[in-house]
């Protein structure tokens, strides 16, 4: 990823871009750094269930749940989650459950009970108060403010 925004700050400056342009695209190199830097400390244990909880979140999985898979105790996974990633356990599986049901409404065209399939909830109720919980919107409004507009490129 730092390598693509060297090659466009590179790019933005031989083609003369706005000062603006360069400013925002180094402070993306900087940014970018810094997260890769706070990585390489990150606690084994908390690095393969994060890969984990992100391959499958598209299933309805839980704090407790993962805990048993991987052989410890809820309360030391929230405790090791909330040092190596400043979030609990359970709030990171549902940040990763949020960007997948997004993913689903934005780039298929599913209908929400579809969508609530999918994303592994067997209550459509229950998927609808999920969502609006954590996106503070209801999915129809969110699929109002953020669908894709279709455009025929004929």
């Amino acid at each position: 990823c730092v390598s693509l925004y060297f090659r466009q700050l590179l790019d933005a400056r031989v083609t003369n871009k706005p000062a603006e342009m360069l400013d925002y695209l180094t402070r993306l190199i900087l940014m970018e750094l810094c997260f890769s830097a706070k990585q390489i400390n990150v606690n084994p244990v908390a690095e393969k269930i994060y890969a984990w909880v992100k391959a499958n979140n598209n299933m309805p999985i839980t704090d407790v749940q993962i805990a048993d898979k991987f052989g410890y105790n809820v309360d030391y996974l929230n405790r090791l989650f909330k040092a190596n990633f400043s979030k609990t356990l359970k709030r990171y599986i549902n940040e990763e459950r949020m960007k997948y049901i997004k993913t689903l409404m934005l780039e298929d065209n599913l209908s929400l009970k579809e969508v609530a399939v999918k994303a592994g909830f067997s209550d459509y109720k229950y998927f609808l108060k999920f969502f609006k919980y954590h996106e503070k919107i209801t999915p129809t409004a969110f699929y109002k403010q953020f669908s894709k507009i279709r455009v025929n490129s004929r």
